[in-house]
């Protein structure tokens, strides 16, 4: 880590700990007004919990304003270690992707729903009042957003459409699916069996996230980290493998799994004497 990175870093973490100034939405069942959705600085709450967001899919913020300074610490991170062209180009990935989780989330489909609600030219005109600063590439991330999913269903298992809901691949099927020589409830649990060869143990498991818990990667994660060759193309793997491979996660995948040590790991994620959902997302999970 170089030493021009450390002061941006510095504020990362100082941005991640506190609450950004600027207006808080709290009602879950009012609109959410366009200007909130483009402020940089406003944070939403719904059902009294914040709505936070990620890049990379692990990296998580409460407000555009703090995605914002984590931009500017990555183009710190990797000046000097590619074309200040590519870095640029670098700024400009994340600001998509963060804009985009912004709207598009998981847990409040208000934001979604401001954006696609709204023409080009009132977005256009909401971010122009903007007081607060904001990047280069702001308007045209936001536009290209609202282009994208005006024609697109944000597919998860608690949104308000019944058809995103359907589509969705945690929407639970009363009948059950086929799949390869069992039934499962949804297309979800067929791919998290899928990971497993069909001779593994949840004995096995269990002792391979043992062994796993008492590893330091944090030597390895480094070399990664210090390689633009190896990071920039791989960003959300790296996330990925950073916030899982710690000993808390690894506990928790461990204890997950219930002590049927003779039980095959694929076996867990089908159905088992007509029991529906063995296991379930917290938004698919019945009553």
């Amino acid at each position: 880590m170089n030493g021009a990175f450390l002061p941006a870093a510095v504020r990362v973490l100082a941005a991640l700990t506190i609450v950004s100034i600027g207006w808080v939405v709290r009602s879950a069942g009012e609109p959410l007004a366009l200007k909130a959705v483009v402020t940089p600085s406003s944070v939403i709450q719904k059902d009294g919990r914040t709505v936070t967001f990620a890049i990379h899919g692990y990296i998580d913020f409460q407000s555009l304003a703090q995605a914002l300074v984590y931009i500017e610490a990555q183009q710190h991170r990797w000046k000097g270690k590619i074309p200040d062209e590519e870095n640029r180009e670098l700024a400009l990935r994340l600001l998509r992707e963060a804009i985009e989780s912004r709207v598009v989330s998981m847990a409040d489909e208000r934001p979604l729903e401001a954006v696609v609600t709204h023409t080009s030219n009132e977005l256009r005109q909401a971010i122009r009042e903007v007081t607060e600063p904001v990047p280069a590439g702001y308007l045209e991330a936001f536009l290209a957003v609202q282009s994208k999913w005006r024609l697109s269903l944000n597919c998860w298992s608690a949104a308000p459409s019944i058809p995103a809901r359907v589509l969705s691949n945690w929407y639970p099927i009363e009948e059950g699916i086929a799949l390869r020589g069992a039934v499962y409830d949804s297309t979800e649990h067929f791919w998290q069996a899928m990971k497993y060869h069909p001779g593994i143990t949840v004995e096995q498991l269990r002792a391979l996230t043992k062994n796993l818990e008492t590893m330091s990667w944090q030597a390895w994660l480094k070399r990664l980290d210090d390689d633009p060759n190896l990071y920039l193309p791989n960003a959300y793997a790296v996330e990925f493998l950073r916030h899982n491979l710690t000993a808390e996660r690894m506990a928790w995948f461990r204890n997950s799994y219930p002590r049927m040590g003779y039980w095959r790991a694929r076996a867990l994620a089908a159905r088992s004497n007509g029991v529906p959902l063995r296991f379930a997302s917290a938004r698919t999970r019945r009553k």
